[in-house]
């Protein structure tokens, strides 16, 4: 009954002007969704990025648009996704982040060789591939010494991915989980080389939790103490420190110390926002 009080010449033009609105805007997000498929996205975190990747090494990336490069370190990368990837590797990105390993080895199952043009792209996906397997592994406790040897073949073949550190503490946690603590050390220890506080932290602060997981609670504050007696600050390193805190604790109830962190680590707890859970489990 509306639309009898409008002209129907009038209605005629609404109609189609509304439509011609509707077409350009979804022509936009097309447009829009070209471009970025053309680039390759960065997602830090603090935000995105969007670029061509220049360079890759294991301690970061260089990523160029506009002719300015910036260069981001691999401990601030929370993934990264390539211009003309296949489309299953956000898929498996995903299904890796929600725990659904057994998903996201279907879905890289899915991708042909032919479909990879690009050795940083290939390079990611034997990344997502041996990732999805071993944690897996580590989630069933089961067919840990296979995860053993294809993080290792990733590393061997993968020397200048910036998943290197990642695939580093990867192989670090299957040796913790099949109770081979120095050999979990020694990997632990490699992250502490890198010239940045971030990995010399997180070296410090897994390298306890090996002791902790081996019962040795004095030799695990010692590591956890590093953590907390470091000066550097950050949102990377923030979660570090929450955790040494918390796993300090742990170890000085186990050797009867109590349970309670210095005062200043106890504020530090206390004051963390809602963030404090998603940080403490990257």
């Amino acid at each position: 009954m509306m639309l009898n009080m409008f002209p129907s010449s009038l209605f005629a033009r609404c109609t189609i002007a509304r439509t011609t609105q509707t077409l350009a805007v979804l022509l936009g997000i097309c447009q829009i969704a070209a471009a970025q498929g053309s680039l390759d996205r960065v997602v830090q975190l603090n935000g995105m990025d969007s670029g061509k990747i220049t360079s890759i090494s294991v301690l970061g990336l260089i990523l160029e648009r506009g002719g300015v490069d910036k260069k981001i370190p691999a401990e601030q990368i929370v993934s990264v996704y390539f211009a003309g990837e296949p489309s299953q590797l956000n898929g498996a990105r995903l299904a890796i982040d929600s725990g659904r390993y057994q998903e996201a080895t279907e879905l890289l199952e899915q991708v042909s060789s032919d479909e990879i043009d690009r050795e940083p792209v290939q390079s990611e996906y034997e990344y997502l591939a041996m990732a999805a397997m071993a944690r897996d592994a580590l989630a069933r406790r089961d067919d840990l010494q296979a995860a053993v040897e294809q993080v290792a073949q990733f590393l061997n073949a993968n020397r200048s991915s910036f998943h290197v550190p990642a695939a580093i503490e990867l192989l670090g946690d299957l040796y913790v989980a099949l109770e081979q603590y120095d050999q979990a050390r020694t990997q632990y220890a490699k992250l502490g080389k890198a010239p940045s506080p971030y990995y010399k932290q997180k070296s410090a602060l897994l390298t306890g939790r090996a002791w902790q997981a081996e019962g040795e609670h004095q030799e695990a504050l010692a590591e956890f103490e590093q953590v907390l007696q470091a000066t550097e600050t950050g949102p990377a390193i923030e979660p570090i420190r929450l955790a040494a805190t918390l796993e300090a604790a742990v170890s000085r109830a186990a050797t009867g110390g109590g349970g309670l962190a210095p005062e200043s680590d106890r504020q530090s707890l206390a004051s963390a926002d809602a963030r404090a859970d998603h940080l403490l489990a990257r």
